[in-house]
């Protein structure tokens, strides 16, 4: 008799005759789990070439980006970036809409751009900024291609934008000009598996718009930046990062890429503000470092936290949610094994049912004409989603923790 077999049979005998399945559950992001799971009796798992396995891990491994995120006025972006900075963090994400050459010379006073990473987010077309960010960097002497960072703007709708951005700012040789958002699906109630479907569907038409163009499948990849959202689904998040890499090399490669580095997919991570509590803070300081850990462990590139205070945010908060970086760097050593999930039979299966799911859902949005075609569609779907979940949260059936259960009293 097999160890599972053993197993199962001493769980029904302690059951009494009550049925088997009610060990087996769904989770918040949609995927069946068992109670266990061994060497002989698990679900499907990758079919991954021992070679390719450091494509689902970031690449260096011992290295993650802390990033922090400011929504302010240029004289505010660089009172709250110094304290970032000097807080240890090593990339900051910057609303630059409307700036002026003079707005950045007034956000990024005293910083020493090449040694950190700058990512610029635009409502709209980014080349107006981006051209006031080149003046700006022109006259403190430093070169684009000295500086390391992304934009992140709307470009689906435009056939034309993204190579004309592509085209402009080459020059910024170390920006990934090119962001495939899943964050704002997840936002508005996306499960893990649709985010990922989205990315990858934006990642593809990126692809293909830019080899149509007649750029390389290396320089495409090369400038695609994947943003993503996290939950509180651990071992979830955990597996879905590396199916997401898993998923992207699978499409990267029937492009026929030359470099070996192109395989590599660049993941941002960002804590979502759906799983936080306006009134429980220090629960959300709780749940942002478990989060932080699943996408650490599942081997992101970046990883960008909001303060658990989330109204008007002190500088002692904004500081916590940097120290759960630094404390599972410096203490917990998170960065020292190169993809600590693998050979987990729980997480090889859920990252295989991830995979599967993305990718059903992935080839449904490509064949119905890509994401151009049917994206209003798919946004109503998440956000009838979403709904459903916050009337979960709200009548106590889906347990949020400092929100609906075991709130701060006061």
């Amino acid at each position: 008799m097999s160890g599972y077999e053993s197993w199962k049979k001493q769980v029904l005998k302690e059951l009494g005759g009550k049925p088997f399945d009610g060990l087996l559950r769904t989770n918040a992001e949609d995927l069946s789990t068992e109670p266990v799971y061994t060497h002989d009796h698990h679900g499907p798992v990758l079919a991954v070439a021992e070679s390719d396995r450091k494509y689902l891990f970031r690449t260096p491994a011992s290295e993650w980006e802390v990033r922090v995120d400011i929504k302010a006025s240029p004289a505010d972006t660089n009172r709250l970036a110094m304290q970032a900075l000097e807080g240890g963090a090593n990339g900051l994400g910057i609303q630059a809409d409307g700036w002026s050459p003079e707005d950045f010379q007034t956000a990024l006073e005293g910083v020493i751009l090449p040694i950190i990473s700058i990512h610029l987010t635009f409502a709209g077309n980014p080349m107006p900024g981006m051209d006031a960010f080149r003046d700006y960097l022109s006259a403190a002497s430093y070169h684009p291609g000295e500086i390391r960072g992304s934009i992140h703007y709307p470009w689906l709708d435009d056939a034309l934008l993204l190579t004309e951005v592509v085209t402009r700012y080459r020059d910024f040789a170390r920006f990934r000009l090119v962001p495939a958002d899943g964050l704002s699906w997840r936002e508005e109630g996306a499960a893990a598996a649709r985010e990922m479907a989205v990315a990858l569907a934006l990642g593809h038409e990126a692809l293909h718009r830019l080899t149509q163009s007649g750029f390389t499948a290396d320089d495409a990849s090369g400038w695609i930046a994947f943003s993503l959202g996290t939950s509180q689904e651990y071992f979830t998040e955990i597996a879905r990062y590396r199916a997401m890499r898993y998923l992207w090399m699978r499409i990267i490669r029937s492009y026929a890429p030359e470099a070996e580095c192109s395989s590599h997919a660049w993941l941002t991570a960002t804590a979502t503000r759906r799983s936080l509590s306006a009134a429980d803070h220090h629960t959300n300081l709780l749940r942002l470092t478990t989060e932080a850990m699943s996408a650490l462990l599942g081997g992101v590139n970046a990883l960008s936290l909001p303060a658990p205070e989330l109204q008007e945010p002190s500088a002692a908060a904004r500081r916590w949610a940097r120290n759960i970086h630094h404390i599972l760097r410096e203490e917990a050593r998170l960065h020292e094994v190169v993809d600590p999930a693998a050979g987990s039979w729980y997480l090889e299966s859920l990252c295989a049912q991830l995979a599967q799911s993305a990718w059903a859902d992935f080839i449904a949005i490509e064949d119905r004409g890509g994401l151009a075609y049917c994206s209003s569609e798919l946004r109503n779907e998440v956000r009838e989603r979403g709904s459903r979940i916050a009337a979960e949260v709200e009548s106590g059936k889906r347990v949020v923790i400092g929100q609906n259960k075991y709130q701060p009293k006061g």
